[in-house]
């Protein structure tokens, strides 16, 4: 049985990972912040390990008796998202170096784009790419899981602050004149996908958690509007800041990607619900 340490094990993603190994037979020791977190993790059936992003030397420690290492956390603060993305570097770069020249994996999460596409000057989460490549190219088994919106019918990742806008502002928005698409994998979908990775996935390379593509941003917030039973209008560019608030730059991008190869390479098979069908299905608090 291989024991695997897991950051952000308690989190929306690192609990469905956990479950995910435990179910494969895997010893998971999993970061708790405190006591709360660490009964979390042992009601699951993992091992808490008491720690934080904020001390290093916690993680270091958890991974010292570890076969693997998956670093799912990450600060989602987006008020400081750039000094966040660089936290996560410097993070992984602590991680790497610690597990250098040894045969055990370091999983670290980033966006679903490819890993050489863009840089963190471009798009700042990009950071997280540039250390795991960093760690690569000296000689540490590290490979990437790239995320597009990460769902089920409590949360759908970037999508959750969307609607809650629509449900504040009681009318769902999108920016007029946009095409801008979006890509999405289903909770279930992506523990399935770190569990592959880890059985066998190749050191240097990025695999991309992307079950479904090509959905227009448009259509999400048009189904968000049918949700909450509110109407969906566009919006001027100019409008978008007072709308979206700190999301209003990710409202006109597009955050499409393909996951084919890694359901080539990894035998992937997605087979959870589809993104618009968990928004129209989504449980409203």
């Amino acid at each position: 049985m291989k024991r695997i340490f897991i950051t952000g094990a308690t989190g929306f993603l690192g609990q469905a990972i956990v479950k995910n190994l435990l179910e494969n037979n895997y010893d998971i020791v999993g970061l708790a912040r405190n006591e709360t977190s660490a009964a979390i993790l042992e009601n699951l059936g993992a091992t808490a390990h008491i720690g934080s992003l904020q001390d290093v030397d916690s993680i270091l420690a958890g991974i010292k008796e570890a076969d693997a290492v998956i670093h799912t956390a990450f600060n989602h603060d987006f008020t400081t998202f750039k000094q966040n993305c660089e936290d996560d570097r410097h993070l992984i770069q602590a991680m790497g170096k610690a597990l250098n020249h040894t045969s055990r994996p370091l999983i670290v999460t980033s966006g679903a784009w490819a890993m050489r596409e863009l840089n963190s000057e471009q798009i700042p989460r990009a950071a997280s790419d540039e250390a795991a490549l960093a760690c690569y190219e000296k000689g540490t088994n590290c490979m990437v899981v790239g995320l597009p919106q990460v769902h089920n019918t409590h949360k759908f990742g970037l999508i959750s602050p969307m609607l809650e806008i629509a449900q504040s502002k009681q009318v769902s928005a999108y920016i007029e004149n946009t095409n801008n698409q979006w890509a999405a994998v289903h909770l279930s979908d992506a523990a399935d996908l770190y569990r592959l990775v880890l059985e066998k996935g190749e050191s240097g390379h990025k695999y991309l958690a992307v079950g479904e593509e090509n959905i227009p941003f448009k259509t999400i917030m048009q189904t968000i509007g049918d949700r909450l039973n509110i109407p969906t209008r566009a919006i001027a560019k100019e409008q978008a800041q007072d709308y979206f608030g700190h999301f209003a730059h990710f409202a006109e991008l597009s955050l499409n990607a393909s996951g084919e190869e890694s359901k080539k390479a990894l035998g992937w098979e997605p087979k959870g619900a589809s993104l618009l069908d968990d928004i129209s299905n989504a449980v409203l608090s």
